[in-house]
């Protein structure tokens, strides 16, 4: 059933409404009908607008800003947001690969940062020291304390520093030399009363024990440097270079035996002591220190390079992830509050389609009533009817105002004019208006066809936009004002025509506020549906088995 000619607007007229704003016709008739008709030269032509001209195919055409990357699989077209997003991918494995590169070189570094070996320079440095410190020692010890007749009154103890050879104090030990034991007995044996050779014989352990832990740091420290290490600085055997201890041992052999005026001239007097030992130190364990320090400080500085980049880097890929992450999640709200606002619009346009059908519009209506929301049911049925009206008076003006009397032959000017909702009517509504044009108007028509707009729009808002009204809807104040201004102006000749759009945002609003209900609507007619088949599927059944 096909509904009647002054209901039928399409689905789309509220939106291309929206696009464009159509200049409302201001070619009024006075207030009074005219006693004469009107001359040849109308008030105002219907303004035409060239942005709708069928014949501009130009300007329809959708601009293509993606960009298109051609592979051997074929044409790869990306959007600009994707290719962003994409362009971030890229940076983030670059940065990730990068980091990964500054891991294995830092951890190659921490390798080559050896602790021990620094560790191992410093203890033979330090026994170094002391086996010179030692030495004198025993020396000085053994020829001042026995000249000066200097009585001890506590024994020192017997106790030798290092690592744990004064065990072996009372009893041979394995490796000693004969002059080592004869300096443990004699420190064992002696007496607790006045006895200085007791100062000799512990200074005389003391170097003996402190060589053993030197050479041991020296084997350790030849074995924690690589071949290459130990070839470049001619560290083949540390303990047999040093020939400076042999002066040095030769000095507390003669201390323990009472001879330490001699012993004083090898380590004082000699010098040949003193260049071998300012050699030793100069040309070995020097060397080898600065080598190791220079050595942590190239690690150090490669491990600080790596820690810059590596911030650079992170900092480098986080300015521009973060930047399109926010206008992905941006463009992706924005993109999904669009889509959401294109379905709420097309959902309302189908409540307004269902009430331009007779049988739906009733149904709607009393399930509307159920749902105790029937007032906005009947606002959308009062704009329908204002719509009928300015449908009309369109008819009325292009019959009095349009020369060509001929506007819906080739494609219709309506087009032409901006009014979109009449450029796609269909194929029956358009030879209906034909026919309708044929009748003869006059301006009496058109102004009492005004009248009964001015009369709808008084009524509707009066009953459904006034906050006072019988039926008030759930409106802002600020497009009630807008409609309550335009009917003043009308009603005090300030414009001489209601605009026939001027209900169009009140309808899209209404029948947003009625999508839930719409949809339940439907669902209902669904369900209803579905019971009907199902009933007469068991029918059939039923028919079918009594017949067997």
């Amino acid at each position: 059933m096909s509904p009647p000619s002054s209901e039928l607007h399409q689905s789309n007229s509220i939106e291309l409404q929206e696009e464009h704003n159509q200049i409302p016709i201001s070619n009024s008739p006075p207030t009074q009908p005219p006693t004469t008709p009107p001359s040849s030269n109308p008030p105002q032509q219907v303004h035409k607008n060239n942005s709708f001209e069928p014949n501009d195919h130009s300007s329809m055409k959708p601009k293509n800003s993606n960009v298109q990357i051609r592979t051997c699989w074929g044409v790869i077209e990306l959007s600009w947001l994707r290719l962003l997003s994409l362009l971030s991918l890229v940076v983030n494995i670059l940065a990730f690969v990068i980091l990964l590169a500054l891991m294995i070189w830092s951890y190659a570094a921490f390798r080559d940062l050896r602790t021990d070996t620094i560790e191992h320079t410093v203890l033979a440095r330090l026994y170094r020291e002391r086996l010179s410190y030692s030495s004198k020692t025993a020396a000085l010890y053994s020829a001042c304390l026995a000249s000066l007749n200097v009585s001890v009154v506590t024994p020192p103890s017997n106790t030798g520093t290092g690592s744990g050879s004064g065990s072996c104090v009372g009893r041979k030990c394995k490796g000693r030399s004969m002059t080592e034991e004869y300096a443990m007995e004699a420190t064992t044996n002696a007496s607790s009363s006045q006895n200085y050779e007791l100062y000799v014989s512990q200074e005389a352990y003391l170097f003996y024990n402190t060589t053993l832990l030197y050479n041991q740091t020296i084997s350790n420290l030849l074995a924690a440097m690589s071949d290459q290490e130990v070839q470049a600085l001619n560290l083949t055997r540390l303990d047999s270079v040093d020939s400076s201890i042999q002066f040095e041992a030769k000095a507390v052999e003669l201390a323990l035996k009472k001879n330490g005026t001699q012993a004083l001239r090898v380590l004082f007097s000699d010098p040949t002591y003193q260049t071998k030992q300012s050699q030793f130190l100069q040309q070995v364990l020097d060397p080898v220190a600065f080598y190791v320090s220079d050595k942590q400080q190239t690690i150090a500085f490669v491990l600080n390079v790596q820690t810059v980049v590596s911030l650079v880097v992170i900092l480098l890929a986080v300015s521009i992830v973060i930047p399109v992450v926010i206008a992905t999640l941006v463009c992706a709200l924005n993109r999904d509050a669009i889509q959401i606002e294109r379905l709420k619009k097309a959902n309302a346009l189908m409540a307004i389609d269902t009430m331009r059908d007779p049988q739906l519009r009733k149904l709607f209506k009393a399930f509307c009533e159920k749902e105790y929301s029937v007032e906005n049911f009947l606002l959308l049925e009062k704009i329908g009817q204002f719509k009928e009206l300015a449908s009309k008076s369109m008819e009325i003006k292009m019959f009095l105002y349009d020369d060509s009397k001929s506007t819906l032959s080739d494609d219709t000017d309506m087009s032409d004019a901006g009014y979109s909702e009449y450029s796609s009517m269909s194929n029956t509504s358009t030879k209906k208006l034909r026919k309708d044009l044929k009748k003869t108007y006059t301006e009496s028509d058109l102004f009492s066809c005004e009248k009964k707009k001015y009369e709808l729009a008084m009524e509707i808002y009066s009953e459904f936009l006034d906050m006072n009204g019988s039926r008030t809807v759930n409106l802002s104040k600020k497009k009630t004002d807008v409609i309550k201004k335009k009917i003043e102006e009308f009603a005090n000749s300030a414009v001489p025509l209601l605009e026939d759009d001027m209900f169009d945002s009140i309808e899209r609003e209404i029948a947003h506020l009625m999508l839930d209900t719409h949809r339940r609507f439907k669902e209902s007619l669904a369900f209803k549906k579905q019971m009907k088949i199902e009933n007469i599927n068991t029918r059939i059944k039923n028919a079918a088995s009594k017949t067997k």
